[in-house]
């Protein structure tokens, strides 16, 4: 981050905690040279900073008279959500338990994005959250994490499978199931519907504990391995299918990864096509729509709406304490 910007965020986290310290009332701000003074910054850098807290409703801006500071009870309080990488978020509020939950505890749910994962606190502190709840992060983004849990801006509550972030701090929250339990109960699932040829298909390479559960479970003509990349090799998905004879496929992923399966299994003769076991995301009611001739089935070992409620209320816990905000 530039030294420009860092005064920048600087300037923003010193307003606001000097609006929760002396003005919880609301109050006129002193002129706008004394206040850049008193944070010892330039007046371009208070004034970007000062405007920035006014669209987010922190204050109000009068003509002729300065500015106003909102009283805190007026205040929209908010709590970000990152989704994965930081990337276009794949789920919809009015669908989402924990999203529900920070709305009827008076908080905003504001979903925080950014080109890199180096810059989501940055845009977390620009948007004024209080605390971060990160769904599904990848293992690249610990180090991230353990930055922002350092920083001691806000509080930090992760929903992720054990093991998935090994480099993560050991006091960085961390909401998880049980990976191992969810191979099996999904091995199980297709066992019981009389497949003994099934294919995984996952982006992320570490699938070997499934197929050993599809082993366990007594599904033993599949593929030994995890079919990645389906995105740019569909090829490879349709030679590995035909060559074992896949009857079922287990998949994880985004709608992006799904859609991809679907239209790779698409292409193939109907008589071939093999079932497929997707996790529970936003996009399958499309996905059904746009794929008809493709057997989808939806089922979730995982309680992930229960795990993402329990982060939530996780995290409120820490904002409803009386000292919410750190110095």
């Amino acid at each position: 981050m530039a030294e420009r910007d860092k005064a920048y965020i600087t300037v923003i986290k010193a307003l606001r905690r000097l609006f929760d310290e002396q003005y919880p009332d609301g109050g006129w701000l002193p002129p706008g040279r004394e206040m850049a003074d008193q944070l010892n910054v330039s007046d371009p850098t208070y004034w970007k900073a000062l405007q920035r807290m006014v669209a987010e409703g922190w204050a109000s801006s009068f003509p002729q008279r300065g500015h106003f500071v909102t009283p805190a009870k007026l205040r929209c309080r908010k709590v970000g959500v990152i989704h994965n990488v930081g990337g276009p978020s794949p789920f919809l509020p009015e669908t989402c338990l924990h999203l529900q939950h920070f709305l009827d505890h008076g908080f905003h749910p504001q979903i925080i994005q950014a080109s890199s994962l180096d810059k989501l606190h940055e845009n977390a502190l620009l948007c004024g959250v209080e605390g971060l709840l990160w769904l599904a992060p990848p293992a690249k983004a610990a180090r991230t994490a353990n930055k922002i849990h350092a920083a001691g801006d806000m509080p930090l509550v992760l929903v992720a499978p054990r093991g998935d972030l090994p480099e993560l701090d050991a006091a960085v929250e961390l909401v998880f199931h049980d990976s191992a339990q969810d191979n099996r109960t999904r091995a199980e699932f297709m066992a019981a519907r009389g497949h003994r040829s099934v294919a995984y298909v996952a982006s992320k390479a570490n699938g070997d504990g499934q197929i050993a559960a599809l082993r366990t479970a007594g599904v033993a003509d599949g593929p030994d391995a995890p079919i990645p990349d389906v995105v740019s090799n569909p090829e490879r998905l349709s030679r590995l299918l035909r060559r074992h004879q896949v009857t079922g496929v287990i998949t994880e992923g985004g709608d992006v990864q799904v859609n991809c399966l679907c239209a790779a299994l698409a292409a193939l003769p109907e008589a071939t096509r093999p079932e497929v076991l997707v996790p529970g995301i936003s996009g399958l009611p499309h996905l059904r729509v746009a794929f008809p001739g493709v057997k989808l089935l939806e089922h979730q070992p995982s309680p992930k709406g229960s795990l993402e409620l329990a982060a939530a209320k996780l995290l409120l816990n820490h904002l409803e304490t009386p000292h919410r905000r750190q110095p």
